[in-house]
């Protein structure tokens, strides 16, 4: 709040409003990218060194030992229902 006020005394709760106001969008771009940034940084070091690579090497140790009966119903599970577009609701 004090970053986005502008120095000196603000008599006026509308002008310091207003204020607030034109800055906002500008510092929730900041704080998006600040996000953003943070989510590659987490992913980039996660797969740098290897963390979630061992449960993936075992979720797919588990798939090959399933039967194919078993193998059918895994995929089954991770289908997901996709509607037809030209069909009205």
């Amino acid at each position: 709040m004090r970053e986005v006020l502008p120095q000196g005394r603000v008599n006026d709760r509308d002008n310091e409003l207003t204020v607030f106001l034109q800055q906002l969008p500008a510092r929730c771009d900041k704080a998006k990218q600040d996000l953003l940034q943070a989510q590659r940084a987490s992913k980039y070091y996660r797969t740098r060194y290897g963390r979630g690579l061992e449960m993936r090497r075992r979720q797919y140790q588990q798939l090959l030992n399933l039967s194919d009966a078993e193998l059918q119903m895994w995929a089954r599970s991770r289908l997901r229902p996709v509607r037809n577009p030209m069909k009205p609701c």
